[in-house]
């Protein structure tokens, strides 16, 4: 649901991040950078189930690795890092205590 909130903002040329976290709701970002934030967002709500599938063992490990690899690109876009930085505090514990970042 999460993931669909998202999209509905990037179809509308809304940045999530501006709205839902800092309450600014007439943000003055290029196309480009509210697509790269909403897309960014969206990578982190992916990568969080993604954890907890393979906390539950549904993931192999070299899927896991993968997906560590994303991560880490994700994470080190700087213009992006403030999204993760909103988002780290609402991540699982198992999830946020982990040394992948």
């Amino acid at each position: 649901m999460l993931a669909e909130k998202i999209i509905v903002c990037l179809e509308a040329g809304l940045d999530w991040q501006s709205i839902h976290f800092k309450q600014i709701y007439d943000h003055t970002h290029s196309e480009a950078t509210t697509t790269m934030r909403n897309s960014a967002h969206q990578s982190w709500t992916l990568y969080e189930t993604d954890y907890e599938q393979f906390a539950w063992s549904l993931f192999s490990s070299d899927v896991w690795a993968a997906k560590i690899k994303g991560m880490q690109r994700v994470y080190n876009i700087c213009e992006v890092r403030t999204v993760f930085l909103s988002r780290l505090p609402m991540f699982s514990d198992g999830f946020s205590n982990k040394s992948w970042f």
